[in-house]
C-alpha cells in the first residue's frame, strides 16, 4: 500500500470517525429534546383532562368518565397514546381505553409511586419488548379522587432519531470524502511530491546514475532533506 493511499485511508476514517462521535452526540441530544417535548404535551392533555375527571369520579359517573377516555383517546391519537387509565386509590381501573382492563388492580411500581404522589410523575418503561413513556397526574378536586395514567409509545420519536441518524451519517460520510479530496491534495502537493522526487533520485542514484539530484525548491523540512541528499550525491560523485 502506497504512502498516498496510506495518507487518504487515514484521513478519511479520522475525520469520519470524528464526525460520526460528533451525530451520535447530537442525536441523542435530539432524543432527550423529543423525549422532552412529549413529556411536556402528555403532562398538559392529562392535567386538563384531569379537571372534568374529577367531577366524574367524584359523582361515581363511570358513564361519564368512559366518555372522557375516548375523548381523550382522540385528541391524544397524534401523539401515538397506547392507553389511558382511570384509577381509583386501590389502583382499581374504573375506566379505560381498553374495555378488557377493566377492573384490573394495577400495582407495578410505577402506578404505586404515581398514586403515593402529589404531583405529576413520568418514566420511561418497556411493554411487550417496545418502549414506552408513562405518565401519571392526581385526580384532584378538592379531594383526590384517583389517578389518570397514560402510556405513548415512541414510535414517531423513534423514527425521528433514526432519519436524523441516517442523514448523519450520509452527511459525515460526504463531508469526510470531502475534507479527504482536499487533504490528499495538499498532501501531495506538500508531501508526497517531495517524497517521491527524492525515492526517484536515490534509485536512479543507486543504480549507477551517479548525476541524479533532486529538483526541489523550498525553505521547509522537505526542501532542507533533499538538499543533504543532493550534497552527500555530489560529495559521493566527487
Amino acid at each position: 500500500m502506497g504512502l498516498r493511499l496510506k495518507l487518504g485511508l487515514y484521513v478519511v476514517g479520522f475525520v469520519f470517525a470524528v464526525l460520526v462521535l460528533v451525530g451520535l452526540f447530537q442525536v441523542r441530544t435530539e432524543r432527550k429534546i423529543y423525549l422532552a417535548e412529549m413529556e411536556n404535551r402528555g403532562l398538559t392533555l392529562l392535567r386538563s383532562f384531569a379537571i372534568p375527571c374529577a367531577i366524574a369520579m367524584a359523582n361515581n359517573d363511570i358513564t361519564t368518565l368512559d366518555n372522557y377516555v375516548v375523548q381523550f383517546a382522540e385528541t391524544a391519537n397524534s401523539m401515538d397514546l397506547r392507553y389511558i387509565a382511570a384509577l381509583d386509590f386501590s389502583g382499581r381501573v374504573i375506566a379505560h381505553t381498553s374495555p378488557g382492563e377493566f377492573g384490573k388492580i394495577y400495582d407495578d411500581p410505577f402506578t404505586l409511586r404515581a398514586m403515593a404522589s402529589e404531583e405529576p410523575i413520568t418514566a420511561l418503561d418497556r411493554k411487550e419488548g417496545q418502549p414506552i413513556l408513562r405518565v401519571a397526574v392526581p385526580v384532584v378536586s378538592g379531594l383526590r379522587w384517583g389517578t389518570l395514567e397514560a402510556g405513548f409509545t415512541l414510535a414517531t420519536v423513534e423514527r425521528a432519531i433514526a432519519r436524523n441518524r441516517n442523514r448523519s451519517l450520509l452527511t459525515s460520510g460526504l463531508i469526510s470524502l470531502g475534507v479527504a479530496a482536499i487533504a490528499y491534495l495538499l498532501l501531495s502537493v506538500l508531501v508526497i511530491r517531495p517524497v517521491v522526487r527524492m525515492e526517484t533520485m536515490a534509485r536512479r542514484f543507486g543504480s549507477g546514475d551517479l548525476d541524479a539530484r533532486v529538483e526541489l525548491k523550498s525553505g521547509d523540512e522537505m526542501g532542507r532533506l533533499a538538499g543533504q541528499l543532493n550534497s552527500m550525491a555530489q560529495q559521493i560523485q566527487d
